[in-house]
């Protein structure tokens, strides 16, 4: 049976340009990956279809609200931008499949 075991940890500044997950920490060859998002501060906007969110368009994260996502093209597509007028951060943690 196959594990999921603790990657990475980054915290990601938010701000008024969509931002994205550092590729590095996604490209782990040959395992399958996931992450736990949490939005930190203030709120913040995300979309994992390839498109940037804007302040009026995508998922809100409410401080301290936390999102599970998995998949290497969701989390490539993943962006987040500050979804109010206050710079906002998201600390994410990787999870890798053995």
């Amino acid at each position: 049976m196959s594990e999921w075991i603790p990657g990475p940890y980054e915290t990601i500044t938010v701000s008024t340009a969509s931002i994205g997950l550092t590729a590095a920490n996604i490209s782990k060859v040959g395992r399958d990956t996931k992450v736990i998002a949490q939005a930190i501060t203030t709120s913040i906007n995300f979309r994992t279809d390839g498109t940037a969110p804007t302040t009026a368009a995508g998922i809100r994260l409410d401080d301290g609200d936390t999102v599970t996502l998995e998949g290497r093209e969701i989390l490539h597509n993943l962006r987040f931008i500050r979804a109010d007028t206050t710079d906002a951060a998201a600390r994410v943690l990787y999870f890798f499949k053995l």
